[in-house]
C-alpha cells in the first residue's frame, strides 16, 4: 500500500518521523490541542492519539466537504501526500489538489465559533499554520481554506506569508532536531495539570519542609566531611566506627573525541529511555 493512501498503515507510520501540516500549529504554540512537548511525545510513541468526536466528524464528512468544494469552485480535486524539495522531513497530508496542482484546499467540519470566523473571511488562528505549512511544502502562492456546513459553508483564500514561512521552518527545524535526538522541547504551563485539595496540599507542605531539612543537613555533611579530609592528613584512616578512605577512578571517555568512532552512529547503542522526576519550586503568586 503507497504512503500516499492517507490513514494506511505506512502513512501513520511515516508520519511519526516526519514534520506535517497538522503538526504546525503545536510547534507555532497556537494549537488548541497539543503544546510542542505533548506532540513530541506524540510522535515518540510516549502518547497515544485518542480519536476524539470532532475528529471521526471532520473524517466521516471529509468527502462530503470535498465534492461540495469541488462543486463550488467547478475544479477536481483529490487527496494527496507531498514533500519538501528541500527539507527531506518535511511533509504535508493535503485534503485536495487538482492534477495541475494549482488548486489546494484545506477542509475543516469545525464547531460554530471556527466556522463563525470563517464565514467573518478569517482562518482560525489555531489553524493558519497548517495552512502556510502546505503553502511551504507546494511552493504554491495561495490555497483555500474550506470550512464545511451543508447548509452554509465558507471558503477562505490563504495566501502565501514568506516571512511566517521562515520563521515556522525554523521552529519545525529545531523540534525536528529534538525528535530525531530525543531532547523534548521546553516545556509551557499546558504541560501541567493544577493540583489541588486538602492531601495534595498537605503533602505538598511536608517535601517542602523535609527538602529545607535535607538542604540543611547536607551542607552540615559537607562542612563536617572536609574538616575529617583535613584530619586524615591524605590518608586513610579509621576511628570512633568510621572509616575513610581515598578512591582515584579513571575519568570519562570522551567518545565525540576518538577520531576511529567520527562517522559512526552510537545511538544505536543507547539504552532504551529512562523516566525520572524533577520537583522545582515556584512562586504561587505569579503563576
Amino acid at each position: 500500500m503507497s504512503i500516499s493512501i492517507q490513514g494506511s498503515t505506512e502513512w501513520l507510520t511515516m508520519r511519526k518521523t516526519k514534520i506535517g501540516a497538522s503538526d504546525a500549529s503545536a510547534i507555532m504554540g497556537v494549537s488548541k490541542w497539543n503544546t510542542p512537548f505533548s506532540l513530541w511525545e506524540q510522535k515518540l510513541g510516549l502518547r497515544e492519539v485518542e480519536m476524539n468526536s470532532a475528529m471521526k466528524r471532520g473524517t466521516d464528512m471529509e468527502e462530503e466537504a470535498r465534492r461540495e468544494f469541488e462543486h463550488l469552485k467547478d475544479v477536481s480535486v483529490f487527496p494527496d501526500v507531498v514533500f519538501h524539495p528541500d527539507f527531506d522531513w518535511m511533509m504535508a497530508s493535503l485534503d485536495g489538489i487538482d492534477i495541475e496542482r494549482k488548486v489546494m484546499v484545506e477542509i475543516k467540519c469545525v464547531n460554530r465559533i471556527d466556522h463563525q470566523t470563517a464565514l467573518n473571511g478569517s482562518v482560525p488562528d489555531h489553524y493558519y499554520p497548517q495552512c502556510q505549512h502546505q503553502l511551504a511544502v507546494t511552493g504554491l502562492p495561495f490555497m483555500y481554506y474550506f470550512s464545511y456546513d451543508p447548509l452554509n459553508p465558507a471558503t477562505v483564500i490563504v495566501y502565501r506569508d514568506d516571512k511566517y514561512i521562515k520563521d515556522m521552518i525554523k521552529k519545525e527545524k529545531e523540534f525536528y532536531r529534538c525528535m530525531m535526538e530525543f531532547d523534548p522541547p521546553p516545556f509551557s504551563d499546558k504541560d501541567y495539570h493544577e493540583m489541588e485539595g486538602f492531601e495534595w496540599e498537605t503533602s505538598v507542605k511536608d517535601y517542602l519542609n523535609a527538602l529545607k531539612m535535607k538542604k540543611f543537613y547536607e551542607s552540615q555533611e559537607d562542612v563536617l566531611k572536609n574538616k575529617l579530609k583535613e584530619l586524615s592528613l591524605d590518608r586513610n584512616v579509621k576511628g570512633c566506627g568510621i572509616k575513610m578512605t581515598k578512591f582515584t577512578r579513571k575519568g570519562n571517555v570522551q567518545y565525540d573525541k576518538v577520531p576511529a568512532l567520527q562517522g559512526i552512529d552510537l545511538e544505536i547503542y543507547r539504552n532504551k529511555p529512562t523516566t525520572s522526576w524533577r520537583i522545582t519550586e515556584y512562586d504561587t503568586r505569579t503563576a
